[in-house]
């Protein structure tokens, strides 16, 4: 039994099949090419073959001895294909759109260059000395003995943040001392950095 009488009986013999789903006869295989709309009607026996038999529902059948059968509800699969086939005719005009979509880590870059050094433009001399004369107001209050007051202070940048730790900690030994009974929000001695 060939292939194309397995499918035909699978399509129309099977209690399965779709007896109500229309049809389209066309003269060539290619989307878009219907010539008449079909709907099948029984399979039949005649000189010792399996016929399968078709109403025309509209349209004219091609004189063609050749004609392709196709389910009338891959016409939205015909749309999807043309809309693919326009932004693919588009995609051609887009060549580093087509690279990055053909390897899309093609693009990606690893430095080895030396780590980035900040300016020193990321220190402010009078935000360092603001954040001092508060310090210098503050003495911890805890809420219970068990629970000890913390304190951080935070700068975005390293430079700063390396400065206000370098300034905190040699304050702590003269102008800071009220801040000595601090725990340091990252709950272990020293200077926190966020950055």
């Amino acid at each position: 039994m060939d292939e194309l009488h397995k499918l035909l009986r699978r399509l129309f013999d099977r209690e399965e099949a779709d007896v109500d789903a229309e049809w389209q006869l066309t003269e060539a295989a290619g989307l878009g090419m219907a010539a008449a709309g079909v709907r099948f009607i029984r399979p039949v026996q005649k000189n010792n073959r399996r016929l399968y038999e078709f109403e025309v529902l509209d349209g004219v059948v091609p004189p063609n001895g050749q004609l392709h059968l196709r389910k009338v509800d891959e016409t939205g699969t015909e749309q999807v294909l043309r809309r693919r086939l326009r932004m693919l005719t588009t995609l051609s005009t887009q060549s580093e759109l087509a690279h990055m979509l053909a390897d899309p880590r093609g693009r990606l870059r690893t430095y080895q260059d030396d780590p980035l050094v900040e300016d020193d433009h990321f220190h402010n001399p009078a935000e360092l000395k603001a954040v001092l004369s508060v310090l210098g107001m503050l003495s911890p209050a805890p809420k219970k003995p068990t629970e000890p007051s913390t304190l951080a202070v935070l700068s975005p940048y390293n430079e700063q943040a390396e400065r206000l730790g370098r300034a905190i900690e040699d304050g702590l030994q003269s102008s800071l001392t009220n801040i000595a009974g601090f725990t340091p929000g990252n709950q272990r001695s020293g200077i926190r950095k966020h950055g």
